[in-house]
């Protein structure tokens, strides 16, 4: 019956949550750091998986790799150095992203059922990449402004893919 919680506020933060089998929920909120940076790195294996990962200032970073059943991701991240990664391998998947300002970056994979994953990105040098490999699929990104850059690739069963970028 796994079950986790960080919440950091300032400084140099970082955070690594882990959960094996069952019913797995992490969640992890960094807010300010300076000078420093911010990371986590939620990683459900199979089962009921959840993650949700908010950071507001500074390097950011982040990264959720969860394995099998009804997946779900979400990142927050909000101003400098941004990164997500994201991977969710079977089931019900679904990502959200959302970037606000700075150097963004996004990347997300999902592999099979359901799908879904939406980025959104802001203000700054943005790029997303996001690959659904097989099932419903889905993606939104909406970049905004700045170098925006966007690259959609899925490759089997029902895709459907908007991306939207400002300039």
């Amino acid at each position: 019956n796994n079950s986790a919680y960080t919440h950091q506020s300032g400084d140099v933060n970082s955070s690594m949550i882990s959960s094996n089998g069952s019913n797995n929920w992490a969640h992890v909120d960094q807010y300010f750091s300076y000078p420093g940076r911010t990371a986590s790195s939620p990683s459900n294996t199979s089962d009921y998986n959840e993650s949700e990962v908010n950071q507001i200032g500074t390097y950011n970073g982040a990264s959720v790799y969860q394995r099998g059943d009804f997946n779900d991701a979400d990142v927050d991240q909000d101003g400098y150095s941004n990164y997500s990664s994201n991977s969710q391998y079977g089931d019900d998947n679904d990502i959200h992203v959302d970037q606000e300002g700075d150097d963004n970056n996004s990347y997300v994979y999902q592999s099979g059922e359901d799908n879904n994953a939406w980025v959104d990105q802001e203000g700054d040098y943005n790029y997303s990449y996001v690959d659904q490999i097989g099932d419903d699929n889905f993606a939104d990104v909406h970049q905004d402004g700045t170098s925006n850059i966007s690259d959609v690739d899925q490759w089997g069963d029902d895709n459907h893919a908007d991306v939207h970028q400002d300039g």
